[in-house]
């Protein structure tokens, strides 16, 4: 009993991390997973392929040198600075908006009476340009998620076409094993974040379309607020 209540007050302080944080640190372990894979499958497939009757320890040998240039990989692969966004990150730029909320209960019309308050005491220039301001996060955010989930499908791709040529090409049972083990782990991790994605998108994308709708109401009509999908090229 003692020991039961020591692990759930050592569980109260555990860190706890919102949706969007979440996501971004699974789409983190999920590109980190497929640039280890396909350096991985790269330099599996490099490989001559007189090393398979060399010697009979060969099959050891393989996996040895292919676990020391995924560490390598790893070790070496430089740093790549990103423009993350999260609701942190809106919550310092959302200016006298409200955010979106991209999970719980709904906020649309909360942002569309925000909007009608300040058109009632601003100009209608100054009216625009603050609604541009929020609207341009989320279109961001829509392209960002747009791109990685197609960045994530063509990588996943490629991986399984290295994978399928490491087993075809005459590997040894143990290295098209591992392959295809690291291949189903790396789509696995795929899955979850596109999935995530696409839950992220449909909120903002369903937020922008209502709170257009809304806006009607304010006589306020923008040529530039539109939707985006993942095939718009605005």
């Amino acid at each position: 009993m003692v020991a039961f209540h020591t692990k759930c007050e050592a569980n109260r302080w555990l860190p706890r991390f919102t949706s969007m944080e979440r996501l971004w640190m699974n789409r983190a372990k999920a590109l980190l997973t497929n640039a280890l894979l396909f350096g991985l499958l790269t330099a599996a497939c490099a490989l001559p392929a007189q090393q398979e009757n060399s010697h009979p320890n060969d099959a050891q040998e393989s996996v040895k040198s292919l676990g020391e240039i995924a560490k390598e990989a790893k070790k070496n692969k430089a740093p790549r600075a990103k423009t993350v966004i999260t609701e942190e990150s809106l919550d310092g730029q959302k200016g006298p908006l409200p955010k979106l909320n991209l999970e719980g209960p709904e906020n649309y019309q909360d942002i569309v009476m925000a909007i009608g308050d300040f058109k009632a005491k601003h100009s209608d220039q100054q009216t625009e340009q603050v609604v541009h301001d929020w609207y341009s996060e989320y279109d961001s955010m829509l392209a960002t998620l747009f791109r990685e989930n197609l960045q994530l499908q063509s990588l996943r791709e490629s991986n399984t076409y290295y994978s399928n040529e490491i087993c075809q090409q005459g590997a040894n049972y143990q290295k098209c094993m591992q392959s295809q083990r690291a291949e189903a782990r790396g789509t696995r991790q795929d899955r979850s974040v596109m999935k995530d994605n696409w839950a992220v998108a449909f909120r903002v994308q369903n937020g922008i379309m209502r709170i257009g709708e809304g806006m009607n109401r304010y006589n306020l009509h923008f040529d530039w607020w539109k939707v985006r999908y993942i095939n718009s090229n605005f």
